[in-house]
């Protein structure tokens, strides 16, 4: 059973509060449903595709810093990680096309993210990832945390955009037929045992947005933590109209009573 606005509002302390309108500044990201979107990285390489995916020109997908095409030399200049953990990851980002060379120009594989007009495609879906707050999240977390980050980016195959939550039906509009997925099914999609699922649910609760949750978990018919489902922080990724973005974001103006994460 989905929870009513107003009730979950007052379940999980929401603190009225304006609502700031979505930024302009994002580029688009792209995923086919249920599907594993990069085979070849480990969550934290993930994340410093995404981070530098922010550099994108628009329509070329050339990277840029300050409206200068971006150097492959200065590429690590904005990255902030240790040679040989920046050497390791460039070359795996080449190897697997994620990352082109080309006429001293740096580009990222147009297939997964890029800035200015929306690419439609069968079978494919594009959230919104925002510009500021990914740099952000990225400059607060320590390279050892990273996978933090590429964790949210395994997890928008199954957020359905019209909620910005996790469900088994991605595309519904309606919110009675949305069928929401539980951590312990989330946790087996993505290769965690039932036992570690907790530990799944831990790491996306506890990774902020300056002081906001990167996620909310929310219990509806059950207390127990396998049984939670998850809304995403719309001001880090949103695939919605945006005309729904005032409200979904509601949900992320709020203080949690005894809040231990």
């Amino acid at each position: 059973m989905i929870i009513e606005n107003n009730q979950l509002k007052q379940q999980i302390g929401i603190v009225e509060e304006p609502v700031t309108k979505m930024s302009t500044k994002f580029i688009w990201s792209y995923f086919k449903s249920q599907e594993e979107t990069f085979p070849d990285l480990k969550t934290q390489d993930i994340c410093r595709l995404m981070f530098l995916s922010t550099y994108i020109d628009y329509s070329t997908n050339e990277l840029t810093v300050n409206g200068s095409p971006m150097l492959f030399k200065d590429i690590n200049k904005v990255m902030e990680l240790d040679w040989n953990t920046y050497n390791r990851w460039i070359n795996k980002m080449i190897q697997h096309n994620y990352i082109e060379l080309k006429d001293n120009k740096v580009y990222i594989n147009n297939s997964f993210f890029n800035k200015g007009n929306l690419v439609k495609a069968e079978n494919i879906k594009a959230v919104r990832l925002f510009i500021d707050m990914t740099r952000d999240l990225y400059h607060r977390l320590y390279p050892k945390e990273h996978y933090k980050l590429g964790l949210l980016l395994q997890l928008v195959p199954y957020i359905n955009p019209n909620f910005n939550c996790l469900a088994k039906n991605q595309t519904t509009t309606v919110r009675c037929e949305l069928q929401m997925i539980k951590l312990s099914e989330l946790a087996i999609e993505l290769g965690y045992s039932e036992r570690h699922c907790q530990r799944l649910g831990n790491e996306i609760l506890r990774t902020r947005l300056g002081g906001e949750k990167l996620a909310v978990g929310i219990a509806l018919n059950s207390l127990r933590p396998e049984d939670h489902i998850f809304m995403i922080n719309t001001k880090l990724i949103f695939g919605g109209a945006v005309a729904d973005y005032n409200l979904i974001n509601e949900l992320f103006q709020l203080e949690v009573a005894n809040d231990n994460n």
